[in-house]
């Protein structure tokens, strides 16, 4: 495996790890919400 190839996949990682996060911020915002819902 060369260096580019590993740059290459680190970066694809990082990219797969943001959607990830970007995922779950929107499920907790979204829990959230109906917590804040529920409290009413």
């Amino acid at each position: 495996m060369g260096l580019t190839e590993r740059v290459w996949d680190a970066f694809a990682n990082t990219l797969k790890l943001s959607d990830k996060v970007d995922q779950l911020t929107t499920a907790v915002s979204k829990q959230q919400s109906r917590i804040e819902d529920l409290n009413l």
